[in-house]
Order: structure tokens, then sequence, then C-alpha cells
């Protein structure tokens, strides 16, 4: 179970069992989430379910090529090779209470229990972690194809249990003030109210990526390489997108 593992991540130890070719800087971001109050408590809690990470497939990639914008990509195993996968976003240190108890990661995970990698068939679903291991998002896959996808709307309970969040308009969003950023508004704000909330920016992108036969090829909703990880890199970008517009 992921509580055997190391409860404080040092370097020598890192050092031995993570892929080589990382970076320094990136060994220091995969290492400062491993130590994170964050990763302890869900490591405690919701990620006991699916065995333990697997250090040596651990990977970084970045929104739109930004290495301010990492997307930390964690492997679990357990009963089966791949249980789920755990994608992390670390959020940038001027958003204060952005998330639930004031997180400083995002954190996604895409869960594989009733999906066959040998058939690629079955469901994944997506799941947040910081809003209490909320559903957003389901996946009905045969045959490597996506026959389904369904997203999934917040309970209201949740919702109303952390209203107390900043709003965009706190951080000093300007597409809330500044009329001419407002009519240049991002093509994910699909309402035009300058907000881009993360529900309606994933909402966007599948429905985007659904509609060009290219994304469609490389991203896995016609062709699936890899289940579920390029819409959760989807998700993972959203993070930046619905906290920045």
């Amino acid at each position: 179970m992921l509580s055997c593992q190391k409860s404080t991540m040092e370097d020598s130890y890192l050092s031995r069992v993570l892929p080589s070719h990382l970076s320094k800087q990136e060994r220091s971001i995969i290492k400062n989430f491993l130590n994170s109050k964050e990763f302890k408590r869900e490591s405690d809690s919701a990620l006991r379910l699916y065995g333990k990470i697997d250090f040596s497939k651990i990977s970084i990639e970045y929104v739109d090529g930004d290495r301010r914008k990492p997307i930390l990509n964690l492997l679990l195993t357990g009963e089966k090779p791949t249980t789920a996968l755990l994608q992390v976003v670390p959020i940038p240190s001027n958003f204060e209470d952005v998330l639930p108890n004031n997180d400083r990661y995002a954190m996604m995970v895409i869960d594989y229990l009733n999906f066959n990698f040998e058939t690629n068939n079955g469901n994944y679903h997506f799941s947040d972690l910081n809003y209490d291991g909320s559903k957003a998002l389901e996946i009905l896959m045969i045959n490597g194809k996506v026959i389904d996808a369904k997203k999934i709307v917040m309970f209201d309970g949740i919702k109303e249990k952390y209203t107390g969040l900043k709003t965009k308009r706190q951080l000093g969003n300007p597409m809330f003030d500044d009329a001419q950023v407002l009519l240049s508004r991002h093509f994910c704000d699909q309402n035009g109210n300058g907000n881009v909330s993360y529900f309606e920016c994933l909402g966007c992108m599948i429905y985007s990526c659904g509609n060009s036969f290219e994304c469609a090829g490389l991203c896995g909703l016609t062709e699936v390489v890899a289940p579920g990880y390029c819409i959760g890199s989807m998700a993972a970008a959203c993070v930046y997108i619905s906290v920045i517009y």
C-alpha cells in the first residue's frame, strides 16, 4: 500500500528510483509533491485503493510547452500492472485559497480498476481528489475506441461545502472588469461571462478534440494508446485555464 512507501522522500532514495532522464528541477518538483501534506492526506485515504506508485514511470509534461506549468503523471500499480494514473498540477504561489484547504496541488486520479488493458475494453473514470474525490468524467471504451464520455456535475453538497473559495474577481482576473479583454474572451468561455470554469473548460476541450480528426487520432478519443492519458492532460491543463481565465 502507499502507506508502506517512504513517508518522507529523500534525495538519495529518489535518485535511485526516478527515471534518469528527469532534470534536477523536475526531480525537485516531484520530491516537493511527494513530501507535501496533500500527497500524505490522499495516500492515507483515497489512493490506498490503488496500491503503490511505480516510481520508474513518473513523468512530467508541460502545458503549451511552458516550463512554468508542469503536470506530474504518477502511475499506480497493485493487483494489476496499472490501477490508476494520478495527475498533479502545482498551483502558482500567488493563487491562494482557490482550492479546498488552500491545497497547493490540484490532483486528479484516473481509475482503471474496471478497465482491461489487454482488450482495451471497460470503464475508467476521473475523480477530483481536492473536492472529496468527486467524479468528474466517466469513459466507456470498447475495442480501443471511446464509445461514451459522460461529464459528471459536482454534487450540490460538495459545492456548498467549499463556497468560501476565492472567486476570480477577488484574484484580480481582468476579464471581469476590462471590456476589451472580455470581447476577446477565451474560446472555452462558452457563456461569455469572463469566467472559464473547470468543467466548462473540460467539456469544451473534449468536444473540440472529438471534432478534430488529428486530435482524436493522437489523443485517444478514437484510437487509444494510453487510455485516459490525453483526456487527463486536458483535465490538468484546465486547472490552469480555470484559475487564470
